[in-house]
């Protein structure tokens, strides 16, 4: 048990062209990546995500829901210019 618990509220999802190991330290990944987007991680299950400069296809939007799945967030706010888009996942 601890005293101290530290909660990453804010992530930038990095999209790459191959498959790279999550696990590893960021300094530590060379592969290039093509596409960001930052989310914002809220305390009532959701993730919001937003600033998405260039949109992920399916097959990445595909791979994002299910690791945000296994994170424990159940549903996704999209926010983009003055839209809300929301999805159960």
């Amino acid at each position: 048990m601890s005293l101290v618990r530290i909660d990453p509220l804010v992530s930038i999802v990095r999209f790459y062209g191959n498959k790279v190991d999550p696990k590893i330290p960021l300094h530590s990944e060379k592969t290039p990546y093509s596409k960001t987007i930052n989310i914002q991680f809220l305390d009532n299950g959701r993730a919001r995500i937003q600033g998405a400069a260039k949109m992920p296809n399916r097959k990445e939007l595909k791979d994002l829901w299910k690791t945000l799945k296994e994170m424990g967030y159940v549903h996704i706010e999209w926010r983009h210019k003055d839209k809300t888009f929301e999805y159960n996942i």
